[in-house]
This record gives structure tokens, C-alpha cells and sequence, in this order.
């Protein structure tokens, strides 16, 4: 169940720009995913996203998984099982227009409903510091950011997908 979790959470997190009045956001991060009976599980990782539609989600534990989102196409690459899956975006969610339709909720933390989800969101010095959900699975999504920067130089190079010939892709 929180393998789906993962996979809807990777789907949501990829339609999420994550542009405010920058080009860049870099950031590390820790995402935990707790389902309806409690269970939780903790990824920790690397981001990196680009304006319009570019991130890179470099899952480091428990296990290793970098998510690329290019445009329409979400790709979620695991080393260890060495296989990438091809996956197109179910919805058009940006970030920047989830915050232009925020409501704040008091002092620094703003809440943004897109479809069925409400968004909540902490900002800190003009960057997202901490995303929270219900997915569509009813898990608890929960992101914090660290070690934010913004309107760093970043190649698109660093969103291609360059499969090996041992790599199993699955579309």
C-alpha cells in the first residue's frame, strides 16, 4: 500500500513546479507518508526544479529512486531493481498557481485546494518550507524542505534520462 502511496506522491510532487518569483529551487528534503492505519514510511532525498516544468527527485533512503518530470512525462528510475517506469502526468498542478490561490491561515502558513486535495504549506524567506496532503489514497503526505536555495545556475541536461542498455523501461 505504500509502494501506491509512493507512486501517487511521486505523481503529485511532479506536477508541482515549485516556482514562486524564481527560476530554480534546490533543496534537500524528507517526505513521510503515513497511510489510515498508521503505518509511515520516510524518504529523505534531493530536489531540483525548474521553471516551467522540470524537477528532479532524488530519492537517497531507504532506498535509492530519482523521479525525472520533463514536461508532460514523469519517469521513475530504480537502481536497484534497474528499471525505469514512464508515466504521464494525470493533471497540470503547479505550485504557482496552487500559491495564487492561497488563502493564509495565519503568520507564514497558507492552505490551496486543486481538485479533491488541500495543499497547506509553510514559507520561509519566499520559499516553500514544508508541503502537507491527503492524497487520493487518504495517506498523510508530509514534505520538508532544507537547505533551500533559489535562481541557481541549473543545466536541463539534469533533467534527461539517459537509460543503459541493462536498464528494463517499462511504459
Amino acid at each position: 500500500m505504500l509502494k501506491k502511496a509512493f507512486i501517487c506522491s511521486a505523481f503529485a510532487l511532479s506536477c508541482l513546479g515549485l516556482s514562486f518569483d524564481y527560476d530554480t529551487f534546490e533543496a534537500s528534503f524528507v517526505q513521510t507518508i503515513k497511510n489510515k492505519s498508521g503505518k509511515k514510511i520516510e524518504y529523505s532525498g534531493k530536489l531540483i526544479a525548474k521553471k516551467p516544468s522540470q524537477a528532479l527527485w532524488e530519492y537517497q533512503k531507504p532506498i535509492k529512486k530519482i523521479v525525472f518530470v520533463k514536461d508532460e512525462t514523469v519517469i521513475v528510475y530504480e537502481p536497484e531493481l534497474s528499471q525505469a517506469k514512464y508515466l504521464k502526468k494525470k493533471s497540470q498542478i503547479s505550485l504557482e498557481s496552487i500559491l495564487k490561490n492561497a488563502k493564509p491561515e495565519g503568520g507564514d502558513e497558507y492552505s490551496a485546494k486543486s481538485g479533491d486535495i488541500t495543499y497547506r504549506f509553510k514559507v520561509s524567506n519566499n520559499m516553500i518550507e514544508k508541503l502537507t496532503y491527503k492524497d487520493s489514497l487518504d495517506n498523510d503526505t508530509e514534505i520538508v524542505f532544507k537547505d533551500r536555495r533559489k535562481n541557481t545556475a541549473v543545466s536541463d541536461k539534469v533533467f534527461d534520462f539517459k537509460p543503459g542498455p541493462d536498464i528494463d523501461i517499462i511504459k
